[in-house]
C-alpha cells in the first residue's frame, strides 16, 4: 500500500513545506525536487500495490513496494523534524528566558537546513535506486484494468482477458466470486422474494428499454442473484437474445460491444478486426432493433459508464429489452437514472439476507444441514448476527467452522469475541476470497480516501463513531484537502458520505433530515484493515484480545484500548518519535513520562478516556 502513502507525502506535506514562507531557499528547491522525484514513481504504484497483493508474487516485487513505501515515511520523519525543531525555537523565543537568551546571542530564528538537506539528498539517491528497479520489474504506469474470464452458465463474456490494457492487475473473476451464497447443488439460499421481484421485473410491464441497477455492498450476492434469475427458463424463454458482460474498474467500449455482438448473435469467435466504435454501435443496435434481449453488465465501478454505453440503444426500441447493471457503488445507479433517456431506470437494492435465512445458510455449510448442537446455540446465534445478513460474510466465517471440533466450544468463543482479528491473520482461501472482493473496493479509492478509511479500524469492533469527531481526526491528520468554497468539516462530511455511498461504512445513527450522525464498520471489513494495519506500519491496536496477530514494531498510530505498563508500549513502539497520533480509549492514558518520547505527535484524543486532567508535558509536543 506504498501509493496512499507517497501521494499523502507528496500532496501534503511536501506541498504545505513548500509553500511555508520562512523556508530557506536552498531546503525549497530541495523539497521540490524530492517532491518531482516521488512523482515520477507515483505513476507506478497502484498497479504495483495490485499485484503486491495477489498469490504468488515475487517477493522482489514486494519489497520493492515496502521500500518505496518506507521512504515516504522516512520523508515524513525528515519533514517533522524540521517542523518539530522550528516549533521549539519558537516556544523558546517567546518565553522570558528564551528573550533573554537571544538577547545575548545563544538562540537564532534560524534553523540549519544542512542536516535535512543531506538527508533529502540520500533519501534521492535511494529513490533513483527504486526507479531502476521498478524499470527492471517490467511496472506500468496508468491503472489498466483487467476481468478474468467467466464460467458459461453464469458469465456470457468479459471486458479483458488478455485484450488491450487488461488482465493483468485484479484478481481472477471466478476468485472474487468462489464464495458467493450459493450451497448445495446450484442452489440459491436465501432471497426467495428478491429473486422472484427481479424475474417480474424482467419478464413483465411496458414494451420499452428498462436499465436495471442491482446494488448493494460487495460480497452481499448481487452476481449470484442476477445469474440464477438469468438461468430461469421462464426468464430465458422471454427474450430471443441474451449477453452477459464482466465490466470490472477500466473498461474498453469497443471491446464490450464487441463482446455484446458476439453473444447476441450467438458467434463462438469475436472478432477483433473491426475497431470503429460508430460501426460497432450500429452492429449493436441492429441486434437489438425488434429484439427482445436481455444483457447484463456485471460488476460496473464507472459513474459514467451508462453515458458511455447507452448510445447503443436504438431510438425507438418498441421491444421490451432489459439491462441489468450490478454495481456496489448507489452513485453509478443514481447516475443511470440522472441520463436515463432513451431508457426507463428502476433501481434493485439488494437486501441482506434476514436472520433465517442467514441461519439456513450458516447450518449448511458448518453442519451440512443438520441443526446446531445445543451447546452452540447461543454462540452461533451471536456469530450469524456479526455477519449481518452478508451471505460472502456467512460462508467464509462457516468455512472457518466447518473443521472446528463441535466438542471444543473455545474456537467458537474465540471467533464471537475477535471476529476481526481472526480475519486479519488467517490465509484460508475462504478469507482470501473476501479480502479480494473488499481490496478491490479499497483499490478503487483515490488516496485521500484510503487513508480515511483505514482510519476507521482504530476504533474497536462494533464502535459506533461520532462522525464530528472523526470528521476532526482526519483533518489533523492531514487526510482532508481544502474545498475551494467548503470548510475542512463539510469536505470531511463529503469524504465519509462517499465511503457510505461505496458501500464500505455503515450509516449507524441518521437524523431525520438524513444526516448521519455516527456511522461503523463491519467486523469483516475492519479484519481486512487490521491486516492492511500490519502491512503498511498504519497503526498498532493494543486491546485485550490476546491475539497472536503480528503487528510491525514501528506503528505510525497507536489504539490503545487497556491500560498498559510502560515497558508494554515501548516494546510496541520501538522508536515513539514515529508514532503521529494516539486513540486512548477506556484506558488510563499515556504515562506523562513517556509523552516527551512521542515527539513527532500530530493528534491524541482522550475522549473515551477516564481522565480528570491533561498531563502538562503534553504542552512539549510542538506538533500536536
Amino acid at each position: 500500500m506504498a501509493e496512499a502513502a507517497v501521494s499523502f507525502v507528496t500532496e501534503t506535506l511536501l506541498r504545505s513545506l513548500e509553500n511555508e514562507v520562512r523556508l530557506q531557499m536552498r531546503l525549497k528547491s530541495e523539497v521540490a525536487n524530492i517532491s518531482q522525484d516521488l512523482q515520477t514513481i507515483k505513476a507506478y504504484l497502484r498497479e504495483a500495490d495490485i499485484q503486491a497483493e495477489r498469490p504468488n508474487t515475487s517477493n522482489t516485487l514486494k519489497d520493492w513496494v515496502k521500500n518505496v513505501r518506507e521512504i515516504a515515511h522516512d520523508i515524513e520523519d525528515c519533514i517533522d523534524d524540521y517542523r518539530y525543531e522550528v516549533a521549539r525555537r519558537r516556544v523558546e523565543q517567546r518565553d522570558l528566558a528564551g528573550r533573554a537568551r537571544r538577547a545575548l546571542g545563544f538562540v537564532t530564528g534560524i534553523v540549519s537546513t544542512h542536516g535535512i538537506s543531506d538527508k533529502i539528498q540520500e533519501i534521492r539517491e535511494r529513490i533513483s535506486r527504486q526507479d531502476g528497479m521498478r524499470k527492471s520489474l517490467g511496472l506500468t504506469g496508468g491503472d489498466e484494468a483487467g476481468s478474468g474470464a467467466g464460467g458459461q452458465d453464469c458469465c456470457r463474456g468479459c471486458c479483458g482477458g488478455g485484450s488491450k490494457g487488461g488482465g493483468s492487475n485484479r484478481w481472477s473473476w471466478h476468485e472474487q466470486k468462489q464464495v458467493a451464497a450459493i450451497s448445495g447443488k446450484d442452489r440459491l439460499v436465501g432471497f426467495t422474494e428478491q429473486k422472484r421481484d427481479l424475474a417480474s421485473w424482467l419478464t413483465r410491464g411496458r414494451n420499452n428499454c428498462t436499465v436495471i441497477p442491482v446494488v448493494g455492498a460487495g460480497g452481499l450476492g448481487k452476481t449470484t442473484l442476477v445469474s440464477h434469475v438469468y438461468g430461469l427458463k421462464e426468464v430465458e424463454n422471454a427474450f430471443a437474445r441474451r449477453a452477459w458482460v464482466v465490466v470490472s474498474q477500466s473498461y474498453d467500449p469497443r471491446h464490450i460491444l464487441k463482446i455484446l455482438i458476439k453473444e447476441l448473435r450467438n458467434q463462438k469467435i469475436l472478432d477483433q478486426s473491426d475497431t470503429d466504435l460508430w460501426h460497432l454501435n450500429e452492429e449493436v443496435q441492429t441486434c437489438l432493433k425488434n429484439n427482445k434481449c436481455l444483457i447484463v453488465f456485471d460488476d460496473v465501478w464507472d459513474t459514467n459508464f451508462w453515458s458511455s454505453i447507452k448510445s447503443i440503444l436504438p431510438s425507438q426500441n418498441r421491444t421490451k429489452t432489459r439491462i441489468i447493471i450490478t454495481t456496489r457503488s448507489q452513485e453509478v445507479a443514481k447516475h443511470c437514472k440522472d441520463q436515463a433517456h432513451p431508457a426507463e431506470v428502476k433501481t434493485f437494492p439488494l437486501k441482506r439476507l434476514e436472520y433465517q435465512e442467514a441461519k439456513k445458510l450458516f447450518n449448511q455449510i458448518v453442519f451440512d444441514g443438520d441443526e446446531c448442537p445445543k451447546d452452540l446455540q447461543i454462540l452461533s446465534h451471536e456469530i450469524i448476527q456479526k455477519c449481518e445478513g452478508m451471505p460472502l460474510a456467512i460462508t467464509t466465517i462457516a468455512s472457518l467452522l466447518s473443521n472446528a471440533n463441535t466438542d471444543d466450544t473455545s474456537r467458537w468463543q474465540n471467533v464471537s469475541k475477535n471476529l476481526s482479528r481472526i480475519l486479519a491473520a488467517e490465509t484460508n482461501p475462504e478469507v482470501r476470497a473476501f479480502n479480494a472482493v473488499v481490496s478491490e473496493s479499497y483499490h478503487n479509492l483515490p488516496y485521500h480516501l484510503k487513508l480515511c478509511f483505514l482510519y476507521l479500524g482504530m476504533f474497536p469492533e462494533d464502535y459506533r463513531i461520532n462522525c464530528k469527531r472523526l470528521i476532526r481526526l482526519w483533518i489533523a491528520e492531514g487526510f482532508v484537502q481544502e474545498g475551494k468554497t467548503e470548510t475542512l468539516e463539510k469536505v470531511g462530511m463529503n469524504y465519509l458520505q462517499e465511503l457510505i455511498n461505496r458501500n464500505l461504512v455503515q450509516a449507524a445513527v441518521t437524523d431525520f433530515d438524513g444526516k448521519v450522525r455516527s456511522c461503523r464498520v463491519h467486523d469483516m471489513m475492519r479484519g481486512f484493515i487490521l491486516k492492511k494495519f500490519g502491512e503498511m506500519n498504519f497503526c498498532h491496536v493494543l486491546d485485550n484480545s490476546g491475539s497472536a496477530l503480528s503487528f510491525s514494531d514501528s506503528p505510525r498510530r497507536l489504539s490503545i484500548q487497556q491500560d498498559f505498563h510502560k515497558s508494554g508500549l515501548l516494546d510496541v513502539a520501538s522508536d515513539p518519535t514515529l508514532v503521529r497520533s494516539c486513540i486512548l480509549l477506556n484506558t488510563k492514558g499515556i504515562s506523562p513520562s513517556l509523552l516527551p518520547n512521542f515527539k513527532h505527535m500530530r493528534t491524541v484524543d482522550f475522549d473515551d478516556a477516564p481522565l480528570n486532567f491533561l498531563p502538562d508535558d503534553i504542552g512539549d509536543l510542538y506538533l500536536l
